[in-house]
């Protein structure tokens, strides 16, 4: 039951995030969950990137695929317009990317897949 709560509070937080991405599609076009491409056409290393996905532009998502793999690496780009500080949101452990690009390998047990968030962006505050 604490795993249903744990995403039900998840969901819910967000829900304005998700809101925005919706008003955001409409103007602009942009899918909600995007490929890493969409935002880092210029980095070589989103071009082939199949697994790995965003949710609108502050919310990074690196999925756990196979059965009993419980790490997971996540490619955390360089942004110098919308900060390359990424925040792992279940650790709250913080990943600096300014300088260049980087890759990382996180813990992700069931239930906990790699979900990095941009620092200081409004979602990063709710989760």
């Amino acid at each position: 039951m604490s795993h249903f709560a744990k995403f039900t509070k998840l969901h819910a937080a967000l829900s304005d995030y998700k809101n925005q991405l919706q008003i955001e599609g409409q103007k602009e076009g942009h899918p909600m969950v995007r490929a890493m491409y969409l935002h880092y056409w210029e980095d070589k290393t989103t071009r082939h990137m199949n697994e790995q996905f965003m949710l609108g532009e502050d919310i990074i998502v690196a999925p756990v695929l196979d059965a009993g793999v419980n790490k997971v690496s996540a490619f955390l780009p360089r942004d110098d317009k919308r900060g390359s500080v990424y925040v792992h949101i279940w650790s709250h452990k913080e990943y600096n990317a300014s300088k260049e690009s980087i890759t990382v390998n996180v813990d992700a047990p069931m239930g906990q897949p790699g979900v990095f968030c941009r620092k200081g962006s409004a979602v990063c505050k709710l989760l």
